[in-house]
């Protein structure tokens, strides 16, 4: 099966959804620590939001592939045997027989974008749900890993929890605060990374 249509129309429109997908799945995650992350993030960091979170961990990054890869396994055999009665009700073809070939293709072609885009929100959705519930425990529970170094513009420093930083702003907590603190990026004058395992 040619899948050049489905990617066709994903190039079309995927980029436009992986925003939305983006804008959602950020205010999902940080909603659940209480912050309002939109009035802390530029457009720029809005258009970035999901190349940059599908790029941050090779694990993940490595695991939505093998999704992918699975999913057009699967519609390729799928269209193979599009004779069956299955594959058919997976198509949402009623009378395969009044279609022409191309007609056929198209509709598995369509059904690997739907497929697609549902795999996508459930990546998206799933990630900012599962790690904004690890994070808010692990703050109300003083599980976090304090072992970033804000050095302030003004010379003074504090040992942080960060949670992210984009092109205006760094948030992090402080130890035995459970209030998100929220710095301009010129406030502080460096961020050192402790106690980090590979280099030692």
């Amino acid at each position: 099966m040619n899948f050049s249509r489905s990617f066709t129309k994903i190039f079309q429109f995927g980029y436009i959804f992986l925003v939305i997908l983006g804008v959602i799945s950020e205010c999902t995650f940080y909603n659940q620590i209480g912050i309002q992350i939109l009035r802390f993030s530029s457009v720029m960091d809005v258009l970035i939001s999901p190349i940059a979170t599908l790029i941050a961990d090779p694990v993940r990054l490595f695991m939505l592939l093998i999704f992918i890869g699975l999913l057009m396994i699967g519609v390729s055999l799928l269209f193979k045997y599009r004779k069956n009665k299955f594959s058919q009700a997976f198509a949402s073809i009623k009378n395969i027989e009044s279609l022409s070939d191309e007609e056929i293709e198209i509709r598995y072609n369509n059904l690997f974008v739907r497929f697609l885009c549902l795999i996508m929100i459930s990546f998206f959705l799933g990630m900012a749900i599962g790690f904004g519930n690890i994070v808010s425990n692990r703050i109300i529970n003083n599980q976090a890993q304090y072992n970033t170094k804000i050095i302030f513009s003004n010379g003074e420093s504090e040992l942080v929890y960060l949670l992210h930083t984009n092109s205006s702003y760094n948030i992090y907590f402080s130890k035995g605060n459970k209030n998100a603190k929220i710095a301009p990026v010129g406030a502080i004058k460096n961020i050192e990374f402790t106690n980090n395992p590979k280099l030692k």
